[in-house]
């Protein structure tokens, strides 16, 4: 298994783009302090040919321990959600099998 880090990212961004790392990395940060900030405000955020998130207001609602199933009142907030784009969704299982 791969993990995809900022560090990665601003990597690839430098083979593409002939920019130093550290300044990729700069670009990495501040798009993803974008994301942030418009997920925190409650917008949506879309981004073509990968998906989009939103941020949804749960409800509060009880919940309970699996292990002692004592119950719990878990508080309204906000949650992102994500949805993958078919060209996303397309690429990925093309690559991905399912079996064995």
């Amino acid at each position: 298994m791969y993990t995809v880090t900022r560090e990665c990212l601003a990597q690839s961004a430098k083979k593409s783009s002939g920019l130093p790392v550290m300044k990729n990395l700069d670009i990495v940060d501040a798009l993803f302090e974008v994301i942030s900030e418009t997920l925190s405000k409650g917008n949506k955020v879309k981004i073509r040919k990968f998906g989009s998130f939103e941020a949804v207001k749960r409800c509060k609602r009880v919940g309970r321990n699996p292990k002692n199933l004592v119950e719990a009142l878990i508080p309204e907030r906000l949650v992102v959600k994500f949805k993958i784009s078919t060209t996303l969704k397309a690429a990925v299982y093309k690559t991905t099998s399912l079996i064995g």
